[in-house]
Formats: structure tokens, sequence, C-alpha cells
């Protein structure tokens, strides 16, 4: 992992390198300091057993700043999961988690190319990089989206784009220690202490977009590495579109001697194993303010030893400056699908200050 790093690096800087020799002079703006963020209200009726509820899904604030060309900060700092109310009476909104989401400082090379430190999302598929729900098309995110692999980065990433017109571009990342500040395992299963990948935007457009991604990540306190490839498609049509994702990752769980006796005893089940799936999803525009979507999507996972089938049917009415409103039914099989049974209600919206 250690030379693959360096090598990592040195590419990089051979890179900026050959950026900067060739560098044409770019007007930047100064101090442009925006603040934003959205809010994600959501109301779920199981039909699974569990308690109906209404809770504060996410809350985030945005601050970005365009000061001059080395110095442009985002920060995301974002609650989520606080209880308004349920049906069992636990209405304690405190029981919400805070984290930082995104802590990051662009660098801008030159009008293509840019290095980003800090915290950011993993380019891996769309829909972690636009994963705010005013912006994605429904209330359930597919597992395929966010499961296997570390969906953030604590790092450095060096992004450059190769066709304007087409909206084409590559990006690079690597992190070497912890993730900074990371989401509770209740959200996501695993943490990383190292990273490496890479994406290849090949069209993001007004026609289209696609991407083929990879990542290497090692398990945080333990010797698995996961190693994923995913392929993502999005067509944009008049009134109607078209999302499909593919991801593999492959689990190596290293040397059966460094393993703790519960880890070694899950060796033989997991290592060489898979986690790993894919979705399609389509929604059509029945009126410039209401669209119908639904939703088909299979995953594999390793640790349950199940594949997990779901299925989501719903509509969103946008309500202007105000927000929007999701309605959603959600039913699948398999022991990670069947618990999210249900109905979904969520009122998203954007914030501008």
């Amino acid at each position: 992992m250690q030379k693959v790093i360096l090598s990592f690096l040195g590419c990089l800087s051979l890179s900026v390198w050959a950026e900067e020799s060739n560098i044409e002079p770019v007007d930047f703006s100064y101090s442009n300091w925006d603040i934003s963020g959205y809010i994600k209200v959501l109301a779920d009726i199981p039909t699974d057993g569990r308690d109906a509820e209404v809770e504060l899904d996410d809350l985030s604030i945005y601050i970005s700043g365009n000061v001059n060309q080395w110095i442009n900060p985002f920060v995301e700092a974002e609650y989520f999961s606080g209880t308004i109310w349920q049906k069992d009476g636990n209405n304690d909104f405190t029981d919400g988690e805070f984290i930082f989401e995104r802590l990051y400082n662009d660098f801008k090379l030159s009008h293509r190319s840019r290095l980003r430190v800090g915290k950011f999302l993993a380019p891996v598929g769309y829909w972690n990089l636009i994963h705010a729900a005013p912006l994605v098309w429904t209330i359930n995110r597919p597992a395929s989206s966010t499961y296997s692999y570390s969906n953030y980065v604590t790092g450095v990433e060096y992004g450059y784009v190769l066709d304007d017109y087409l909206g084409s571009r590559f990006d690079v990342y690597v992190q070497l220690n912890d993730e900074f500040d990371p989401k509770p395992y209740k959200q996501h299963p695993r943490r990383y202490d190292k990273l490496l990948g890479g994406s290849w935007t090949l069209a993001d457009n007004l026609d289209s977009r696609s991407s083929i991604d990879f990542q290497y990540a090692e398990v945080e306190n333990s010797n698995t590495t996961r190693t994923t490839l995913s392929i993502q498609k999005i067509w944009y049509f008049d009134q109607w579109d078209v999302d499909a994702q593919l991801i593999y990752t492959k689990i190596n769980m290293g040397n059966t001697t460094k393993l703790s006796n519960n880890a070694a005893k899950m060796k033989g089940e997991l290592d060489n194993s898979w986690d790993g799936g894919g979705y399609i999803q389509t929604r059509y525009r029945i009126h410039p303010k209401f669209n119908v979507y639904a939703r088909g999507e299979y995953f594999h996972y390793a640790i349950e030893q199940d594949n997990g089938n779901n299925f989501i049917f719903g509509g969103r009415y946008l309500l202007g400056i105000w927000g929007n409103i999701n309605l959603e039914y959600k039913w699948g099989n398999g022991t990670k699908s069947i618990d999210d049974d249900g109905i979904s209600i969520s009122y998203n919206a954007m914030l501008r200050w």
C-alpha cells in the first residue's frame, strides 16, 4: 500500500508540474462567500412492526468561500436523525448526531485542474456526490450507492477537466490515516484508515452522465481490504430520465494468524467473497411540478450471506422556492431489505442566506 501511495503522489506531482508549466492566466474572483444548506424532515410509517416516527433526518449548513486561487474553503456541518415524534413516546430531539460531513480547501492550479485537501465525498457513483435530499430523486437511498465502500475521504484529491463541453474529467485521491469525524456505525458499518481511488467521468451534461470509479480501502482495526469497481450511467430525456448503477466489491480478510477469534471464524465465510449489486430507476414528469418514479435493486451482502431485493414507487411535488414533498412506498425481501418496508413521506428544501 505504501509503495502504491508513493507512486500515486509521484504521478500527482508530475501532473501538477506539467499543468503549471503551461498555465494560462485565469481571472479568479475574490471575497465571494456563500452560506446555504438543506433540510429534510422524514415521516416513516413501517409495515413490518416497527414504530412510526417523524424525525429531522438531515439539517446541513454549507459555508463556502472563493477568496483567491489558493484559498477556497468549504464546510458542511450536519445534524441528523433527531427524533421529533415516535409512536412509543420517544420524542427526544437531542438523540440526533452532529458531524462535519465535509471540510476542505480547493487549490486552483489552473482553469482545468484543482487540488483538494481535507475531508470530502468519495467520487464513487453520482448519488454519493449529490446526496442532498432536495437534489436526489427518491427518499430511500439504494444500497448500491453507499454500503460497500468508503463514502468519505480524509486526504488529498487531484481533479482535471478533460473536456468542458462533454463534462468529462478524472479525479484521483488518497487517504493515509483515519477518517476525520466519522459517522456512527449505525449509519455505516465500517470505517477506513487508508484509501486509494479514482474516478473517470466520461460525460456529465444535459444529455447524460456516465462514470467508471475505483476504490481500494483498508478497513480500520482489521486486516480486511475492500476493492470496489462501480459503473454508472444516467440518461436525460424530455419528460423522463433513467439512472442505473452496477457495483462490485472484492473482500480480502488478510492473514488469519493476525485476526481475532471471531474474525478468524468469519474469514472462511467472507474471504474472497464480495458485496455488490445494482439498481435501475426511472422518473417521469407528468407535470412541471409533479413527477413519479420507480426503482428496482438487487444487492448481495457478504456478511449476512443474503441477497436483498427491494422496490420503490413514489412521487414528488415541487413547491418552487419552498422545496419539495416526496411520498414513497418501499418493499423488499432479504434480511437487509425487508426491515425498511413501508411508506415514507419527506419534506426537502434548499436553504440560502
